[in-house]
């Protein structure tokens, strides 16, 4: 992890659904669709 302490702050800083961790960048491709989803699906309410 890049920043082993940012699930201490992060959930301060975007709330406790506003953001997600990834344990590797590999990660990214998989995981970028599911993320777009959800923040345009906020957006849409």
């Amino acid at each position: 992890m890049a920043n082993a302490e940012g699930t201490a702050y992060l959930p301060r800083m975007f709330g406790p659904r506003g953001y997600t961790v990834l344990c590797s960048v590999a990660q990214l491709p998989e995981r970028l669709p599911e993320i777009y989803r959800h923040l345009t699906a906020a957006t849409a309410r």
